[in-house]
């Protein structure tokens, strides 16, 4: 009932302009760089990393002011729908990580390369990648805080300025246990947008509702799940052009159900039920 209640409100502000005739195209990458930075849009429901670039962008500094340098920015994290406040964590953006047996033909290799990701999760890893060597690639401030060499400090230092880790960061877990979480630098934050962020983090996690099905899967949504997805996405999308009424609606979720989703449905309850969940 709530899901239907959303798209209808999406519907209606639809039929009044308030989205982009295309926004069923646009990407929201492209939706966040070419209307909310541009101050064409007004809103843009996005993740706080992408909400604070937003900002960022937008505010600039005073030597180079962004496109609305005045605006303000403020996050809020948990959403009242009538059941008091609510907030959905997600399990973060690639979930898993895909070993190529052309680059690891033996079992040797394919060890090798599991012992590399097992190391990702220790603290000497993860600020080797994040900073590179204490000394060289940056130090450690009066306040604890690791600060990165600029490359004028590099090569007065004699030392190349190549960022040599650049995308490398994107290894890593971001998440240790208790010992080495202790042992891993932090850079001070700085951006009164990144500060909000992480208070925001902080305020909800009281409210954040676990998802129990996160780690169970359904055979039958292996078979079939990219057809499940692609007609609940259509009929959503076409209920929120109005090109379908909602007896239409009610129409694509049943053949929704009928085409697996039930049955995708009832073996993640079945899964629930067998790790002893009540």
């Amino acid at each position: 009932d709530e899901y239907k209640t959303a798209l209808k409100a999406f519907r209606q502000w639809y039929s009044e302009g308030l989205f982009p005739e295309n926004f069923r195209t646009t990407s929201p990458g492209s939706a966040d760089k070419s209307l909310l930075r541009t101050n064409i849009a007004g809103i843009s429901i996005q993740i706080a990393s992408i909400a604070r670039k937003a900002a960022d962008a937008m505010n600039g500094t005073a030597e180079k002011p962004g496109t609305y340098p005045d605006a303000k920015f403020t996050y809020f994290g948990a959403v009242d729908g009538g059941y008091g406040l609510r907030v959905k964590p997600n399990s973060g953006f690639g979930g898993y990580l895909a070993i190529s047996k052309a680059h690891t033909p033996t079992e040797d290799d394919l060890y090798k390369v599991l012992d590399f990701i097992n190391a990702l999760g220790d603290a000497e890893m993860q600020n080797l990648i994040e900073f590179g060597m204490e000394g060289i690639d940056y130090y450690i401030d009066a306040n604890g805080y690791g600060v990165k060499y600029t490359a004028e400090e590099k090569t007065a230092k004699g030392i190349s300025d190549v960022d040599y880790r650049k995308g490398y960061n994107q290894l890593l877990p971001y998440y240790s246990n208790a010992e080495e979480a202790a042992k891993i630098v932090e850079a001070e934050v700085t951006s009164a947008t990144k500060k909000a962020e992480n208070q925001a983090k902080i305020d909800v996690i009281p409210y954040c509702l676990p998802n129990y099905g996160e780690g169970f899967s359904s055979a039958k949504y292996v078979e079939v799940g990219t057809d499940l997805d692609a007609m609940i996405t259509t009929a959503m999308l076409d209920f929120i052009e109005g090109l379908i009424d909602e007896t239409q609606l009610d129409a694509q979720l049943q053949a929704w159900l009928e085409a697996g989703g039930q049955t995708y449905i009832d073996e993640m309850n079945a899964a629930y039920q067998a790790a002893n969940n009540k």
